[in-house]
């Protein structure tokens, strides 16, 4: 779970994180299985991390049936070099450096992953993007506003032993618990373009509904070590 790279912080697990989110709920064409799985894209800025602010692009994988089961992060960018060592090396997922641009507009939502060189001769070609706007409504509803109109979404909360990741790295699982809060609320899903193998590829995914986190903070505890694989 190293790399060469020598971080210039000590950011063992746990973490404590915080900032804001954006992404799509769908269903990926199953490969030599009976059942799809439950895909998540998502866009994240981290205003506060243990190696500091940065921005993250990922593809997370859940199984059917969701009872008993572990979610799996199949590709993730960031753009420090710090959450890169750190992600691989606390947790074994699957971090690489890259460029990322997320904007939040007024009501719109955008990001935008560039290839890393060894999947691309074009520095400049986006691999992954995906635009999303807030829902049309009326009032307060449209806004996604409490009744006194000062926070945005509902207020969600992820309990502790509900949710974990499981990682595979040199012949061994580790499983990872997350737990937290935000608040969330639905979005329109405007494009999404992926191009596989920087992420999984746009054809074999279904979007299912779009979503916004306004404001969040959630714990990625030290893994559990569970099996050889």
């Amino acid at each position: 779970m190293t790399q060469a790279y020598e971080p210039h912080t000590s950011a063992p697990a746990p973490w404590t994180l915080t900032g804001r989110a954006f992404g799509v709920v769908g269903l990926k064409r199953p490969r030599g299985r009976l059942l799809p799985r439950v895909t998540v894209f998502c866009a994240v800025t981290y205003s506060h991390a243990p190696v500091g602010p940065y921005h993250e692009v990922f593809a997370l994988d859940t199984p059917l049936p969701l009872v008993g089961v572990h979610s799996e992060v199949t590709h993730m960018y960031v753009d420090s070099p710090e959450s890169t060592y750190w992600g691989r090396r606390n947790w074994a997922v699957p971090k690489r450096l890259a460029r990322i641009v997320i904007s939040t507009e007024p009501g719109t939502f955008d990001a935008v992953l560039y290839c890393p060189d060894e999947h691309s001769p074009a520095k400049n070609l986006p691999g992954f993007r995906m635009l999303l706007r807030r829902r049309p409504g009326r009032g307060r509803r449209r806004h996604g506003l409490r009744r006194k109109g000062r926070r945005l979404g509902i207020a969600v909360r992820i309990p502790r032993r509900l949710v974990r990741i499981s990682q595979s790295d040199s012949g061994h699982r580790y499983t990872t618990e997350l737990h937290g809060r935000g608040r969330v609320s639905i979005a329109r899903l405007e494009a999404l373009r992926s191009r596989a193998p920087v992420m999984p590829a746009r054809r074999v995914f279904l979007p299912l509904m779009g979503f916004l986190v306004h404001e969040f903070q959630f714990v990625m505890e030290k893994p559990l070590k569970v099996r050889g694989v």
